[in-house]
């Protein structure tokens, strides 16, 4: 989470980035993400996430299709 407020303020700065947070069903990633997401939007900003369900079958890139949806 810090290093995700760390790159927030780099962002606010002017150097925005991509993040891309994944990992094994279960570890919080999720929980993290909407931690994020209220202090970005505390600061006046956006989220756009995208998303991959556990054991579906998706085409390739379909979370960045979810993205450029949203």
């Amino acid at each position: 989470y810090a290093r995700l407020r760390r790159l927030l303020d780099e962002a606010v700065e002017g150097s925005p980035a991509v993040v891309v947070i994944s990992g094994e069903a279960g570890i919080g990633k999720t929980t993290l993400v909407h931690q994020l997401e209220a202090t970005v939007r505390l600061r006046g900003g956006s989220l756009i996430t995208g998303h991959c369900g556990e054991g579906e079958v998706q085409a390739p890139f379909a979370a960045w299709a979810d993205v450029l949806a949203g």
